[in-house]
C-alpha cells in the first residue's frame, strides 16, 4: 500500500510502498478509501521537532502522515 511518510523531523515527506499491517488482538484492518493530509501533518513534516514539541520524542520514525481517513473494515 502507499503511505506518505517522514523519516526525519523537519524534512520532505516521501510517498512510498509499505506492507499492509496485520491486525492484532482487539484490532481491525481498515481499507482506506481516502486519506487527507492537513495543516497539522505539514507542521509535523516541516516545522515541529522533539525540541519544539517534546511529546514527539516518543514517536518512532518514520511517521505516516494523514489522519483524516475514510474507509471500511477489511479484516479482523
Amino acid at each position: 500500500m502507499k503511505a506518505y511518510r517522514i523519516h526525519k523531523w523537519q524534512s520532505e515527506p516521501q510517498l512510498e510502498d509499505v506492507a499492509v499491517p496485520e491486525p492484532g488482538p482487539g484490532e481491525v484492518l481498515i481499507k482506506i478509501a481516502g486519506a487527507g493530509v492537513c495543516a497539522s501533518d505539514l507542521h509535523y513534516a516541516y516545522e515541529w521537532s522533539p525540541e519544539i514539541m517534546p511529546h514527539l520524542a516518543a514517536w518512532e520514525l518514520p511517521v505516516t502522515l494523514g489522519h483524516e481517513n475514510g474507509g471500511w473494515i477489511e479484516g479482523w
